[in-house]
């Protein structure tokens, strides 16, 4: 399955993604908001074994999970750049919900590939999954990404601590992580202002609109 705009392509994961992708789970600054994560003695044949566990997981239904590429503006090979998906999802709890998450390469953040990120897996949870809820879990340090969720009319609606359970490995942020929400009511508003910003910077690349398409 492929979901993509003009700038991005969201594809399952396969075998050839790995080496890339340990070299961003590699990069202290990539990773400096997800320490537990960065601080893994990733190589392929680790990271193999984590595509494989999270194609499980989709198969029972319980996460969706994509690579993340970047086109080319001169028509080459699109590029590996990230993941992105929903990590969780309770599929049989009222409300159905969804965990998002994003990890994109630091070379490439801040260019508002979030936007068209977060426009694809949205309308994917919402529209096509039948989520009621999508959460977030980001550390209070990361003030990029509660900068983006809270421009997306996301909620802020409790702190959590790492080692609430006893064990502060279980975590994948720093040391407290704020839990953001947005519900199906509120989706509407949200996808249009997403729809706007990522047809604004698709403009600024390619002088046309950067709506989803869906290719399974």
């Amino acid at each position: 399955m492929a979901l993509q705009t003009h700038r991005i392509i969201l594809r399952t994961p396969i075998p050839e993604d790995d080496e890339t992708l340990v070299s961003l789970y590699t990069n202290a600054e990539t990773m400096r908001h997800l320490p537990t994560l960065h601080n893994q003695p990733w190589d392929a044949p680790r990271m193999a074994a984590r595509r494989e566990a999270r194609a499980h997981d989709e198969l029972l239904g319980r996460a969706r999970n994509f690579t993340v590429l970047l086109r080319s503006r001169g028509g080459g090979e699109p590029r590996v750049i990230g993941q992105a998906g929903y990590r969780t999802i309770w599929g049989d709890e009222t409300p159905k919900r969804g965990e998002l998450g994003v990890i994109l390469t630091q070379a490439q953040q801040g260019r508002g590939l979030a936007w068209d990120v977060h426009l694809l897996l949205l309308t994917l949870g919402f529209e096509e999954l039948g989520l009621e809820v999508v959460e977030w879990m980001t550390g209070v340090e990361n003030q990029g990404m509660r900068a983006v969720l809270q421009k997306m009319g996301c909620k802020d609606s409790e702190v959590l601590e790492e080692d609430q359970d006893g064990d502060p490995q279980s975590a994948l942020w720093r040391k407290e992580a704020v839990k953001y929400t947005l519900h199906k009511d509120d989706w509407a508003d949200c996808k249009r202002w997403l729809c706007e910003k990522v047809d604004r910077y698709s403009a600024g690349s390619r002088g046309g609109l950067g709506h989803q398409h869906h290719n399974k």
